[in-house]
């Protein structure tokens, strides 16, 4: 009966202590944006800069947060071109299939918005399965879509998950999968583990943003689509 009590004790311990996904990032080369007069320069240059990019996915059993790691060099501090392009540089929860963020700096003040969106629940499960990092994993596939002045655009996204660890997270704010996502690929844009720490111990608690004023991700876009057509106006 002892024993019983340690083994179920240590479960608990595994399953509700706060863990850490540590995510490199890279991006795949793209002949149109690279070829692209105006952009392909800038494509490269976030190309290289995704080389030094590191992500953290802390959580628990509810909650999550996804963040850039705190530069450790020179080269990993200049890395402005790969955050643009990952869209990771502010911070995103998961939390009860919500995603939640703080609006950008520029357009807005800082804090002025607090964003949520449903977390994409969409998917549809393959027979494929590789090993990552030592755990099988299971392929999902979804779409990102994008609706702006051109029209509605659909980008396939890819994610490989691991029933092993039965928590419905990843990066950069996708989840809802029965399996933490240890590899992500947005278009061309991919993120995949490096490490994974089941015990680890967070020095800044995971809270949902609480300054500004909420909106949906509709909203939010639409409030930006005004504010450009309204600068082009003015020009």
């Amino acid at each position: 009966m002892k024993n019983l009590f340690i083994l179920l004790f240590i479960s608990f311990q595994c399953f509700s202590q706060d863990k850490l996904v540590v995510y490199n990032f890279k991006i795949l080369e793209d002949e149109k944006l690279t070829n692209n007069e105006s952009l392909g320069k800038l494509f490269e240059k976030g190309m290289e800069e995704a080389k030094h990019l590191k992500l953290n996915l802390e959580f628990n059993d509810t909650l999550a947060r996804f963040k850039i790691q705190e530069a450790m060099s020179i080269e990993e501090s200049n890395t402005n071109m790969a955050i643009a392009i990952c869209n990771c540089k502010e911070e995103k929860y998961i939390y009860d299939d919500k995603v939640y963020r703080s609006n950008s700096v520029g357009l807005f003040k800082k804090n002025e918005y607090i964003i949520i969106d449903s977390l994409n629940t969409n998917w549809t499960l393959e027979a494929e399965s590789k090993i990552i990092d030592g755990y099988e994993c299971y392929k999902a596939t979804s779409e990102y879509i994008v609706i702006n002045s051109k029209g509605q655009f659909r980008h396939p996204v890819t994610a490989w998950f691991c029933p092993q660890l039965p928590y419905a997270f990843g990066p950069s704010g996708y989840g809802g999968l029965p399996g933490l996502i240890l590899e992500l690929q947005v278009r061309n844009n991919v993120f995949y583990v490096e490490k994974i720490v089941l015990y680890h111990k967070i020095e800044e608690p995971i809270i949902l943003p609480s300054k500004g004023k909420v909106i949906s991700y509709d909203e939010y876009n639409n409030k930006i689509g005004e504010l450009m057509k309204d600068r082009f106006k003015d020009e």
